[in-house]
């Protein structure tokens, strides 16, 4: 301002030296006033220019205040976050103070008479999370402008304390009592919502039944049909499910090797007398087609090809001859069949079924230990996973194949539980294995095998008392029942968590 009142001080002597130099002359009063429009229009020039440099000098400033805005902002959602990450809901607010606590509050706000708006939009780009952008933009004498700050906000509490993970700890839900007592439940498979079992006293009968656990804790149990047979060995894959609710149940009775269940009608379809006395271990079913495995004995075919359309007739299709006993059978599609067998050397072997008239063994598998006992198997995509469920000795080895190419298994990994394994089931989505074996501490047991080249130990249970003979796991609920050799509470069901 002192240099503005210098510089007019100045031009004002120069204005009275023109007066005085053109005082005495005619013809001066137009110089004069071209001289007075001259200085004119260059002091308006010089003021206008001043006023933009202090203009211009305001908008870093204004700027700046739209920055230190839209930070507090930032500050402000992390004290709203305190409490909960769920106190910032998706959306776009402002922030307003209650007499009490800073809260969100309509879509904006107005800040210093009007010249700043600062808005926040939130967004949820994972549970756990929030994204929030704070945008403070500003209008301030006809100059606008924005300025935004992004900030990632999380569920620190709950990251901090991790989620317990799933089946770490698989929890006691209730005990369940079957209507048929002094029976072990030995088997035990989810079909269509329905809990389908087998039930086996000692060497003297056999029943299949079902229960409703549609309304649970409600337990419902369907009418026992008597199988007129009964198996002297017991455990995974004795009845196998077509998809159609009819079941097949190999027995070591040599006049009824096989007997068929319709689920439904509770009616049995018939039985089957195959020729010679040898057992029947293992038998599964793919649609009207019936595998059945058997003892070998010399003579008689261990690998049988069957069809049944659900009536009581066993048409017989094609065998396969072999020196080793035949155990455990599952189909991986209409061309290849697997079971496991006696040798030692040879524990899988892959048969082609193709031509179901004329099976033929198309691949042999030898497991990476030498190990005797019978090896049963259970699916999970492309992973086919062998688990020992007979031998003499305390541990119970698991090997993970994988069957992408069906006739040829590679081998991935492997894992040792402490015990026999009686049953298994499987969570294919998760890569969960459910466990239910001979240990008398941790009858349950959960194996995570998501990375099948280190398959590693997920959860244990140890029952109170008794022995678990069977499990199913209910994908609906993600709950386990154990078929126990418990004469007043014979099914265990156990949760997650």
């Amino acid at each position: 301002m002192q240099n503005q009142l210098c510089f007019q001080q100045m031009e004002g002597l120069r204005i009275t030296k023109i007066f005085k130099r053109y005082r005495l002359s005619g013809s001066g009063a137009v110089e004069i006033i071209l001289a007075i429009s001259i200085f004119m229009a260059y002091a308006t020039f010089l003021i206008g220019a001043l006023t933009y440099s202090i203009s211009t000098t305001k908008i870093p400033n204004t700027q700046k205040t739209a920055i230190r805005y839209a930070s507090e902002g930032a500050e402000l959602l992390r004290y709203i976050r305190k409490d909960a990450l769920t106190n910032l809901p998706n959306g776009t607010y402002g922030f307003s103070f209650n007499g009490t606590d800073w809260i969100l509050s309509g879509s904006s706000e107005s800040l210093e008479g009007g010249i700043y708006t600062r808005s926040v939009t939130i967004t949820a780009p994972t549970v756990e999370r929030k994204l929030a952008t704070v945008t403070v933009s500003w209008n301030n004498a006809g100059r606008t402008g924005s300025e935004s700050v992004i900030t990632m906000l999380t569920n620190w509490q709950d990251i901090i304390t991790p989620p317990t993970v799933a089946w770490q700890t698989p929890v006691f839900n209730k005990n369940h009592a079957i209507t048929t007592t002094a029976y072990d439940v030995t088997y035990l498979k989810f079909y269509g919502g329905v809990l389908y079992a087998l039930l086996l006293n000692g060497s003297r009968s056999s029943y299949f039944t079902s229960f409703d656990v549609s309304a649970f804790p409600t337990i419902s149990q369907g009418s026992n049909v008597n199988l007129n047979a009964v198996h002297t060995d017991v455990g995974h894959r004795y009845l196998a499910g077509d998809g159609i609710r009819r079941f097949y149940y190999s027995s070591a009775n040599n006049t009824r090797e096989v007997t068929g269940i319709d689920a439904s009608t509770r009616n049995l379809i018939g039985t089957l007398n195959m020729s010679g006395n040898t057992d029947a271990n293992g038998i599964t079913a793919n649609g009207n087609t019936l595998y059945v495995t058997r003892t070998a004995n010399g003579t008689t075919a261990e690998f049988n090809i069957l069809q049944n359309t659900g009536t009581t007739t066993y048409t017989a299709q094609g065998v396969l001859q072999s020196s080793a006993t035949y155990y455990d059978v599952l189909v991986r599609d209409n061309t290849y069949v697997y079971v496991t067998t006696s040798n030692t050397a040879q524990e899988l072997h892959v048969i082609d079924v193709s031509n179901t008239a004329a099976p033929s063994l198309d691949n042999t598998v030898n497991l990476p230990t030498t190990i005797t006992g019978r090896f049963d198997m259970i699916v999970s995509g492309d992973v086919l996973i062998l688990y020992r469920r007979s031998g003499t000795v305390t541990g119970s080895q698991i090997y993970f194949y994988d069957v992408s190419t069906p006739n040829s298994p590679t081998y991935l990994g492997a894992y040792t539980a402490a015990y026999l394994i009686y049953d298994a089931d499987v969570d294919p989505a998760r890569s969960f294995l459910f466990l239910a074996t001979a240990s008398a501490t941790n009858e349950f047991e959960v194996v995570d095998f998501s990375t099948p080249t280190a398959p590693v130990r997920r959860g244990l249970y140890n029952a109170a008392a008794s022995t678990y003979r069977s499990v199913a796991w209910d994908s609906v609920n993600d709950r386990a029942y154990i078929g126990t050799t418990d004469n007043t509470n014979e099914i265990v069901i156990l949760d997650a968590e």
